[in-house]
């Protein structure tokens, strides 16, 4: 088996591409569902003035999420 390091300078670069984007691709729907769903119940238990708290700050929590999950992804990359 390969050394996981020395696939970074031999594999095609599409392909490790696309082993680093799929994951946080996945990750960010799984993140953008949670909102819109989060807005839903927000929305039907608390008022019009909740979901416009929950819109100023859902860009925030992605930006937060997104680097988080850059990171892990990144960082988990020899295992894969």
């Amino acid at each position: 088996m390969k050394n996981h390091s020395q696939r970074l300078g031999e594999a095609p670069i599409p392909k490790l591409l696309l082993e680093q984007a799929i994951p946080a691709s996945i990750g960010i729907l799984v993140m953008s569902i949670y909102g819109i769903v989060d807005t839903i119940f927000v929305g039907r238990f608390v008022g019009p003035l909740a979901i416009g708290a929950t819109t100023v700050v859902f860009p925030i929590t992605l930006l937060i999420g997104s680097i988080g999950m850059a990171i892990g992804v990144g960082g988990g990359f020899d295992y894969i």
